[in-house]
């Protein structure tokens, strides 16, 4: 260690504490990547890298939040969507077919309105209906078993100002297995629910 100066020994204090292992609360472990891998956080936090050492600090998947991405793997398809008012009454959603896929790391959604006019839009009012009835995006997802909400982190949307954004949803599944809610909240309120029915594993 001799001719470290001041840099250096925090440096290598830096190594030290890396080394030691991930930190008491038990939330991140370490592992060694290329430096441009990316990691998103439990809550959309960017991971901490260390330059020194190329060292990813990534979060550690709890038991349970890995037995609900288990659940969630596979193909499911839009069998409801509702919209709560404050005033309690319900209407429907703005799509009514509907598609989302979860994979080992990144999911992916597609919404859309039936009876849309099969012909390409040739005027701005045609091209902006088109626009309105269609939604999709994808991106890699986090989970929280323990709030029971499921995390997409938005890298493609066809509406841009969802990029870089976080889409929280509440879930709950069905006794079976077979079917999937995902809910929008504001407060505690519920303001929309998506039903959706597994295609396939």
């Amino acid at each position: 260690m001799k001719g470290l100066g001041t840099g250096g020994w925090g440096l290598a204090i830096a190594w030290m504490l890396l080394a030691s292992g991930p930190a008491k609360a038990g939330h991140y472990r370490s592992t060694v990547g290329p430096m441009d891998v990316p990691a998103f956080s439990v809550h959309g936090e960017a991971p901490v890298v260390s330059s020194f050492s190329r060292t990813v600090v990534s979060p550690v998947i709890s038991a349970d939040d890995a037995a609900v991405r288990k659940q969630l793997a596979g193909e499911w398809t839009l069998v409801k969507y509702e919209i709560f008012g404050e005033n309690g009454q319900t209407r429907p959603g703005n799509y009514d077919i509907g598609r989302i896929n979860y994979g080992e790391r990144e999911m992916s959604a597609h919404l859309m309105r039936s009876g849309r006019p099969k012909e390409s839009p040739a005027t701005e009012a045609a091209r902006a209906a088109a626009y309105q009835g269609y939604l999709g995006y994808f991106g890699p997802y986090t989970i929280d078993a323990e709030k029971q909400i499921v995390v997409h982190h938005v890298a493609g949307s066809s509406l841009p100002n969802w990029l870089g954004s976080e889409q929280v949803r509440h879930y709950a599944f069905s006794s079976d297995g077979k079917q999937l809610t995902l809910s929008l909240k504001s407060g505690d309120r519920i303001t929309q629910t998506l039903t959706w029915e597994r295609t396939r594993p």
